[in-house]
């Protein structure tokens, strides 16, 4: 099942995973927009901003180099973060 152009995968692991790196590898290669992410990175590299309205999470996810808004995300992989 193809995942929506406008939608993102958000991969989050440690920074190097080798077989998160597949995944995105395999995630360029069908166009599929993905970000990837480390935990670790939070709070210190890294600022979320949530709310609930109405049932439905807003906000983004922010690092340095890259804002992801979280309506944009399509699914998650969580791989050893």
């Amino acid at each position: 099942m193809a995942v929506p152009p406008t939608k993102t995968v958000l991969v989050l692991t440690q920074h190097l995973n080798a077989h998160a790196d597949l995944v995105i590898a395999e995630l360029n290669q069908r166009k599929i927009p993905v970000v990837r992410f480390d935990t670790a990175d939070f709070p210190q590299r890294a600022t979320l901003i949530a709310r609930n309205v109405c049932g439905v999470w807003k906000g983004a996810l922010e690092t340095a180099d890259r804002t992801l808004e979280l309506e944009q995300i399509a699914s998650i992989l969580y791989r050893r973060p």
